[in-house]
């Protein structure tokens, strides 16, 4: 051997190799769990926002409010939207992003914002009164991955009012 040289046997090229090989692997798994995660949460928030709307439509009446986790994923905003009414409120500037994700799957009235940071695009949330919000679109923000909203129903109302 020359000086300034030095042999690596073909089995340590290979041990090196393979731990590289088990390394890329583990961080795409671990960013495949982390995925689902955020899916996992998603749908956790709204499961417990349809049963929360639920709970109160089914009551002679109601008034206050709930805080739901929505933990991590880049959720900003949470907004509900209809198309049927006009457009109004600082918030105008994503129904352009509600109405790309709406896609054939039918009339969708609570969105995401910004919304690649989901996997589920958007959803209807049932006997939700959205002639009553100030603005179109009306956009909770996420602070501290918790989302407040405000609930009410009067005993004569037949759907609930969120603010």
């Amino acid at each position: 051997m020359k000086r300034g040289q030095f042999e690596l046997s073909f089995g340590f090229i290979f041990s090196v190799i393979l731990i590289a090989v088990f390394i890329v692997v583990a961080v795409i798994a671990i960013n495949a769990f982390l995925d689902i995660r955020c899916s996992a949460e998603t749908g956790k928030f709204i499961q417990d926002l349809k049963v929360e709307v639920n709970r109160i439509w089914t009551g002679a009446g109601y008034e206050g409010e709930k805080e739901f986790n929505i933990n991590g994923c880049g959720i900003e905003f949470v907004c509900f939207y209809s198309e049927s009414l006009r457009e109004r409120g600082e918030y105008s500037d994503f129904i352009e992003d509600f109405k790309a994700y709406t896609g054939e799957e039918g009339e969708h009235n609570l969105y995401f914002y910004p919304r690649d940071s989901v996997d589920i695009p958007s959803t209807f949330i049932n006997h939700v009164n959205m002639s009553s919000f100030s603005k179109n679109p009306y956009c909770f923000e996420n602070k501290d991955n918790k989302i407040k909203i405000n609930f009410e129903k009067r005993v004569n109302e037949a759907i609930v009012r969120i603010s």
